[in-house]
């Protein structure tokens, strides 16, 4: 007698969901939207249990409590407000993660205060409340309150961020205001101030958050002040951790006329732990002056970026307060072939009809044309028509370098640039 082959029970459940799957998704092609087949099947890949929506982190008010528990106030905002709301998922596990909110079935509960874009863009149109929330896959989400009125600011209710901070880390900050209509919300357009510039400094201001870097051991005082509205000062205490400072690469070698970004992380001792973190913008880089050889920016976007300028040797050091922890490397800067020579990038002997009026030439350093390495309308190149003055002129321009055709004949053009210069024959006809 014959036996039935023995199938696992979750290996028949996971072929019968696959074939509803695709099966969803023959309908939707068929219906012509398959959007909502697409999250149906999003839902059934994540196990999607719960929805929630949110909006900016940092357009909600909150603050820790001396019992270190979190407050978080009502959201309020003006009219003609804009926020973007974000979603999160929880799956069967219990696990949260974040969903993309593009091209999603947004739901306001009071279409004249506000509305929702399809990518979860809020706009405030009135004043009033509204509930906003989401629907994926047949699962809605819970509502978040917006509350729309417009105020103005009564007082600043205090700073707040972590009370404590480490020398050339950045640690970001809000500030949080009582309005006249008696709600409490994250304060924008705040004028952040230090009590002592010397020793720390605020960066990196983005909506309603400020970055302090302090880079002195001791305390230091933040200042908020909003439409003649100023804070109490926020202490915050900075701490001593920061042991050392490694700079990478260990041994920087650039060559003349290009750059290298050097990046510097600080070695901090907390608790026992040896901890590294980024601080590349938040030192001070230096070379020594008029050394020659290389030079460093402390631009914010371009920390650390070190530039060669001739051949030779010289030290890059990354320094985090006035008598702080520094670290040095030594740097190199070796010819670069690109900027040796001149080179044109047309090929002598160029034959023009004495028609064609006018014509552009460009020159470039290395042994050939290289639009990287153009030098043609530097303030450091020069021009000149070396023989056939009566067949053509030269024109530098500030974006272009052309040549007037004049009479019919033969001519010589030269370029210089530093020590190098370039010849090229233009022949009229």
């Amino acid at each position: 007698m014959s036996r039935l082959p023995v199938v696992d029970l979750p290996v028949i459940n996971l072929l019968l969901r696959c074939s509803l799957l695709a099966a969803l998704v023959v309908m939707g092609a068929c219906s012509g939207d398959a959007r909502p087949f697409e999250e149906s099947i999003e839902v059934s890949q994540q196990e999607l249990a719960t929805l929630s929506v949110h909006p900016p982190a940092n357009e909600v008010a909150s603050f820790v409590d001396d019992a270190g528990e979190p407050q978080v106030f009502p959201l309020f905002v003006d009219v003609g407000q804009q926020l973007q709301f974000s979603i999160r998922g929880v799956n069967a596990a219990g696990e949260q993660f974040t969903m993309s909110g593009i091209d999603r079935t947004w739901v306001v509960s009071n279409p004249e205060v506000a509305s929702m874009s399809a990518n979860g863009l809020l706009t405030s149109l009135s004043e009033g409340v509204a509930s906003i929330g989401v629907s994926i896959g047949g699962i809605d989400s819970t509502f978040y309150t917006v509350n729309v009125r417009n105020s103005s600011i009564d007082t600043i209710a205090g700073i707040y961020g972590d009370p404590s901070a480490e020398r050339c880390l950045a640690e970001p900050y809000t500030a949080l205001g009582l309005f006249l209509d008696g709600s409490t919300r994250v304060l924008d357009n705040v004028e952040w101030t230090v009590s002592d510039p010397e020793s720390a400094f605020t960066k990196n201001q983005v909506a309603n958050t400020i970055d302090l870097v302090a880079i002195e051991t001791g305390s230091i005082d933040l200042i908020a002040n909003v439409d003649g509205a100023q804070s109490l000062a926020r202490s915050v205490v900075v701490n001593d951790s920061l042991t050392k400072i490694e700079i990478t690469p260990s041994e920087p070698r650039v060559r003349v006329g290009e750059t290298l970004s050097t990046t510097a992380l600080g070695v901090y001792s907390i608790n026992s732990n040896e901890l590294r973190f980024a601080i590349t913008s938040n030192v001070v880089w230096q070379m020594p002056e008029n050394n020659g050889a290389a030079s460093v920016s402390n631009a914010t976007t371009t920390a650390g970026l070190v530039s060669g300028i001739n051949e030779g040797s010289t030290i890059l050091s990354a320094q985090c307060g006035m008598n702080g922890v520094v670290a040095q490397v030594p740097v190199e800067v070796v010819a670069n072939p690109n900027l040796q020579g001149l080179a044109f990038q047309q090929s002598s002997p160029v034959s023009l009809s004495l028609a064609t009026g006018t014509y552009e030439l460009a020159v470039s350093t290395g042994s050939s044309y290289n639009s990287t390495y153009d030098v043609s309308t530097k303030t450091a190149t020069t021009w000149e028509v070396t023989s056939g003055t009566n067949v053509v002129s030269i024109n530098k321009g500030s974006d272009e370098v052309t040549i007037s055709l004049l009479s019919v004949g033969d001519a010589t053009v030269q370029v210089n640039y530093g020590n190098y210069s370039a010849t090229i024959t233009i022949s009229v006809k």
